[in-house]
């Protein structure tokens, strides 16, 4: 039923941790350290990487990163 979607899915994730593993491993960036949410400039990259990957593909996007 949804088996295009969920393979589209699946890469976009692999692809994302790839990333976060080549740009952020040693250092993700804390942004901001507030009420127990650590925000880093890798939840941001990451965010940003998953929109852009599944902008044309009609998937829906739920992320407390942003409002995409």
């Amino acid at each position: 039923m949804f088996e295009d979607e969920f393979k589209i899915a699946q890469n976009v994730a692999f692809e994302t941790v790839e990333m976060i593993h080549r740009k952020f491993l040693l250092n993700p960036g804390v942004l901001s350290n507030r009420w127990k949410d650590v925000k880093t400039a890798a939840d941001e990259a990451a965010h940003e990487f998953i929109v852009d990957k599944l902008s044309n593909t009609g998937i829906k996007i739920i992320s407390e990163e942003g409002n995409a």
